[in-house]
């Protein structure tokens, strides 16, 4: 049986939604770093735009599909796939303009990470 197709996202398929005041973010959790962090997807849409929010755990954020402009503490970076972004801990930090439908792969590497994503709803966590 071939995967039910989701318009925005082609054939993947998210475990469920982080809260955003903007919005649902489209979630999956990819496992645990044997040091108690995490590895997740997130799908943003085409036309979202996102407030910076700042939060103490670093964590790279990895571009798949898609371009936009991540905004780094007062800069603005324009991404594509294959972008990488190293944001340290305590830096305001977003996804200020999302042009195209945009996977990413965010990395975080510590347990305090866990904290910033109370409120998945996912059945994995």
């Amino acid at each position: 049986m071939a995967p039910e197709k989701d318009t925005e996202f082609g054939t993947f398929r998210f475990d469920g939604n982080y809260s955003h005041p903007e919005g649902d973010v489209p979630f999956r959790y990819l496992g645990d770093l044997v040091n108690g962090g995490m590895n997740v997807m997130i799908g943003l849409r085409a036309g979202s735009a996102y407030t910076p929010i700042r939060h103490s755990h670093p964590h790279l954020i990895i571009i798949l599909e898609g371009t936009g402009t991540l905004l780094l503490e007062g800069t603005e970076h324009l991404y594509k796939p294959g972008s990488v972004f190293d944001v340290p801990g305590n830096i305001l930090h977003a996804f200020v303009r999302v042009e195209s439908t945009t996977l990413a792969v965010e990395r975080a590497p510590t347990q305090r990470a866990r904290k910033g994503f109370n409120k998945i709803t996912s059945p994995r966590l």
